[in-house]
């Protein structure tokens, strides 16, 4: 009926004309098609269309993209046709040292050529992104929602990975302080997806995860929304960086906002970078 590679999910019934249809799908991740197929049990048995009654590959359901959508830089858009993720990097990642310099890793706190010159302890909690944030405005109307999907790397010093994997989420009005929205656990690994429902009027900054390597970072608004990059903060080019060890690492912190560099930085508005190393 159909020897393409993808072909899942196939459901007949036979009619009382003696008709035999069979629906199925075909590449339910990317073209995500529905056809039918129809035909007799004599058709088959002779090998072709004695029926007059066959038809195949005939395409029932075809995902279409938004029309008119065009996608920029650092864009994806998700299976659901619908909502179109982008990568952090493009939105802009705050606390994070040596930024746009060579040999810098994404969502590591030291650069590679730190590897060998620090002690082997310093060099893994390195490759965290404790600290970190992303922050970023929304236009819309009403409600609408909001989704971020975080990839994580194999850990062995995560302790608990669905406690060390969370992120946060705070929100503030213009002219008004931050407030804490709501913290996500990673649920399923080592991609975790998140949603909530958002309005354009709040700012939003998530916090990234204290405890685990994080592969990727993706936020996700569906077509009545659009993400806007925020002003830079003041001293952008001359952040506080704090070195020390575990309390400043956050070891103690319940939440990756908890952390108390993460709590300085919201209340003074300024970029923070946190090179706490526990135990270091």
């Amino acid at each position: 009926l159909d020897e393409r590679q993808g072909v899942s999910y196939p459901d007949g019934v036979v009619l009382d004309d003696g008709t035999v249809s069979v629906i199925y799908d075909y590449n339910r991740r990317s073209d995500r098609n529905v056809l039918i197929a129809r035909f007799t049990e004599e058709d088959v048995l002779a090998g072709t269309n004695v029926s007059g009654r066959v038809a195949l590959r005939e395409v029932v359901s075809a995902f279409r993209p938004l029309d008119g959508l065009k996608l920029e830089k650092g864009q994806t858009l998700g299976t659901d046709g619908v909502t179109v993720w982008t990568d952090a990097k493009q939105i802009g990642i705050e606390g994070r040292g040596w930024m746009g310099r060579p040999g810098t890793d994404d969502y590591t706190r030291l650069p590679r050529a730190a590897k060998g010159r620090t002690t082997a302890r310093v060099w893994g909690w390195s490759r965290e992104p404790t600290g970190m944030s992303v922050r970023f405005l929304t236009e819309g109307k009403g409600s609408f929602p909001l989704k971020f999907r975080w990839g994580i790397r194999d850990n062995p010093t995560a302790v608990d990975p669905q406690t060390c994997g969370r992120i946060d989420v705070y929100g503030r009005k213009k002219g008004c302080a931050w407030e804490f929205v709501r913290t996500f656990a990673p649920g399923t690994m080592p991609v975790a997806e998140a949603a909530m429902s958002w309005s354009s009027e709040w700012e939003c900054r998530v916090y990234l995860p204290v405890h685990v390597n994080l592969a990727s970072f993706q936020v996700g608004l569906g077509r009545t929304a659009k993400l806007v990059k925020p002003a830079p903060l003041p001293f952008a080019e001359k952040p506080i960086v704090h070195y020390g060890t575990s309390i400043v690492h956050g070891g103690c912190s319940s939440r990756p906002g908890l952390c108390f560099t993460s709590v300085a930085a919201r209340r003074a508005d300024v970029p923070y970078v946190n090179l706490g190393f526990s135990a270091a």
